[in-house]
């Protein structure tokens, strides 16, 4: 007899809560509907508020550019095309070995190639892993490359070791 009444008591509070999120989404003051509680209408609001702010953060992208600005060049002088390269098992593979560390191991051919294409374009590296590795991985291929900017995870204001741009020669 317990167990029925305090399941019909939830599917209750639960439909009343339902119809409190109701007057929170469409109505303008929910306060002074028709059996408004202070207590649903709060919990209401709190899910309303966290369904929007979810929405927000899955619908916008997490950083405005994500690239560095170019610099000025000359009167008459292009910029060379930009190749965007994926650092993460594209360029190197990383894996953490207990008691070793990180392991980084290059993919065959990838300093003739890097040479090759940073010739030919500005070459962008962008690695999508923690800071402190992906920095990591940055150094190994900047040690190919004259010229190239990096591109970090989550850089919102382009600073930091992420954000730097390598001088070229």
């Amino acid at each position: 007899m317990f167990g029925k009444a305090l399941k019909w008591t939830l599917w209750a509070s639960f439909a009343f809560y339902l119809y409190h999120l109701y007057l929170v989404v469409k109505h303008k003051k929910p306060e002074e509907a028709f059996l408004a509680n202070p207590y649903f209408l709060d919990a209401a609001g709190f899910t309303k508020y966290n369904y929007e702010m979810l929405t927000i953060l899955l619908t916008r992208p997490p950083v405005d550019k994500i690239l560095l600005d170019r610099p000025q060049l000359p009167p008459g002088y292009q910029h060379p095309k930009v190749l965007v390269l994926n650092l993460n098992d594209t360029l190197i593979h990383s894996e953490y070995k207990f008691g070793v560390g990180f392991e980084l191991l290059k993919r065959p051919g990838l300093t003739m190639f890097l040479n090759t294409m940073a010739r030919n374009y500005e070459v962008v590296v962008f690695g999508d892993q923690e800071m402190h590795v992906s920095n990591l991985m940055k150094l190994t291929v900047l040690v190919h490359l004259r010229c190239m900017r990096c591109a970090g995870p989550t850089t919102a204001n382009n600073s930091g070791p992420t954000g730097t741009r390598v001088n070229c020669d």
